[in-house]
């Protein structure tokens, strides 16, 4: 992995919302091995669960895109591809 692609590691973990439209547009991205790709959903669940309890807390759901059931939903999809061809 080159330096560039470390750099979109570290920041796919960190916000993998910025770098990524959707779950499954990260399972397309061949620059990052099964594991990464795993590590980085793992964070976008963490993210997505956040969400989860904002919206139960009553906070503005409208602003929140996609909404966190459904985000999971796709996470758990690419989860089930990666594993599946792997």
């Amino acid at each position: 992995m080159n330096t560039q692609d470390k750099t979109l590691f570290k920041k796919a973990m960190t916000d993998p919302a910025e770098v990524f439209d959707s779950p499954m547009e990260l399972n397309n991205d061949n620059r990052f091995s099964p594991d990464q790709k795993r590590k980085i959903l793992e964070s976008w669940t963490v993210d997505a669960k956040a969400l989860m309890r904002a919206e139960s807390e009553n906070m503005d759901s409208d602003t929140i895109e996609p909404k966190a059931s459904n985000l999971l939903k796709l996470i758990n999809k690419a989860e089930l591809q990666i594993n599946a061809s792997h």
